[in-house]
């Protein structure tokens, strides 16, 4: 697979490991473990026997070394697909309406960790005209970002997420605020999804951009999320006091290369590794009644979804 993530340095790889209680040893021992696991699990799709190690590692990092924790998030992240199916529904994940969005919908991880070895995702519309965005659309760009991550990457400390909210305008809100979709994407990410957010940051935000976040996103947040959501109204000088500059694209204030460039660049990641997207995104199994235990691999997930 083609590299865009700039690794970890040895110090912030065990410095993260140290950070969730593991030694080197006891990690890998249960990376292990964990494949061995799921290699046994006879009802998940036989993509599980091809994942790379950092597939798991991901999972694990993600529930701070918790194994039983480990193994009720990887069931919750395959059933999701049944559980989701407006996220779900594509037979193509890089189908003609997802590629088209390569000039209007800008998103990446940026290639450098920050000093304490978090990862630094980038989102930003291109585009001031609100016909040419889809809500679900958008969403799927991101979890393809997140799909391509997961397998090349599986040790990092935490997750900071940008928006620069720079061309967003009252149009795309009304184009973009559907409940239902709003809804399943907040519900998947908070309950299948591994990364501990350590922020979210909304830069050249208006007036009606926070009122729109505090009244109908952060309800549906856990608190712990919602509390470490910062709305600035003004542009890339609010991110000098989060992140070194250097490690920001250029057109704001760092020395990476453009939004757009990095954004195209996952973008034929994807593109580049499209047959294998396409087995593993399109696999969807049943969540069997005779192990499902109390409340659901889903709410259970839920109330062990950490931001610390």
């Amino acid at each position: 697979m083609t590299k865009c993530l700039v690794p970890l340095s040895e110090e912030q790889y065990q410095k993260t490991l140290e950070n969730i209680g593991y030694s080197s040893e006891t990690f890998q021992s249960h990376i292990e473990d964990f494949r061995k696991w799921a290699l046994e699990q006879k009802q998940l799709p036989e993509t599980k026997k091809d994942e790379p190690d950092s597939f798991y590692e991901v999972i694990l990092v993600g529930c701070k070394g918790n194994l039983d924790l480990s193994k009720q998030k990887l069931k919750a992240y395959y059933y999701s697909r049944t559980k989701y199916p407006i996220l779900f529904n594509k037979k193509d994940p890089l189908d003609e309406s997802i590629m088209n969005t390569a000039d209007t919908i800008l998103i990446a991880t940026l290639p450098k960790p920050t000093p304490e070895g978090s990862r630094v995702t980038m989102m930003s519309a291109n585009d001031t005209d609100p016909k040419k965005y889809d809500l679900l659309t958008g969403v799927l760009r991101l979890f393809l970002l997140i799909e391509l991550r997961g397998r090349e990457e599986g040790v990092f400390n935490k997750e900071w997420v940008i928006f620069d909210a720079q061309n967003i305008t009252m149009g795309h809100i009304f184009r973009i605020l559907m409940p239902s979709v709003v809804k399943n994407v907040l519900e998947y990410i908070q309950t299948v999804l591994n990364a501990r957010i350590k922020g979210i940051i909304v830069i050249n935000a208006p007036r009606f951009i926070e009122k729109t976040i505090n009244n109908f996103i952060k309800p549906l947040l856990k608190k712990k999320i919602a509390q470490r959501v910062f709305l600035y109204s003004e542009g890339k000088s609010a991110l000098w006091d989060h992140f070194p500059q250097k490690i920001l694209p250029k057109e704001y204030g760092g020395e990476e290369e453009s939004l757009k460039n990095l954004s195209d660049m996952w973008l034929n990641k994807g593109k580049s590794e499209k047959e294998w997207l396409v087995k593993v995104l399109t696999e969807k199994i049943e969540e069997r009644k005779d192990e499902k235990p109390k409340g659901s691999y889903f709410s259970s997930t839920l109330k062990f979804f950490s931001m610390d």
